[in-house]
């Protein structure tokens, strides 16, 4: 598993502490911790103001399992969410029906 520090790689953990960090939810007037957005061009998904990654469509697997949503690029599992509110799983999956072609 790759890590994300500062916009860097990172293989290995830091020194000063686990390998991994407490999760606190956001403030309410903060917003989302996580969006998911997608576009004409395909799907990015943005920690707050820090966008994670970006793929095109046509580099895409989007599968769905009742309101998950699996994303695979390059073959590797990029991310599996829970999305809401109801059926945004399948507008996701039907979005990618459309745009993966063309």
């Amino acid at each position: 598993m790759k890590r994300w520090s500062r916009g860097r790689r990172s293989s290995a953990p830091t020194p000063s502490g686990p390998p991994y960090r407490e999760h606190t939810p956001p403030a309410a007037h903060e917003g989302p911790q996580y969006q998911l957005v997608v576009t004409s061009r395909g799907l990015q998904m943005w920690e707050r103001s820090a966008l994670l990654w970006r793929h095109p469509w046509p580099e895409l697997r989007v599968l769905t399992d009742g309101p998950r949503l699996r994303v695979h690029h390059e073959g590797r599992e990029a991310a599996h969410l829970l999305l809401e509110p109801p059926g945004a799983a399948q507008e996701v999956r039907l979005a990618a029906t459309r745009h993966a072609t063309g």
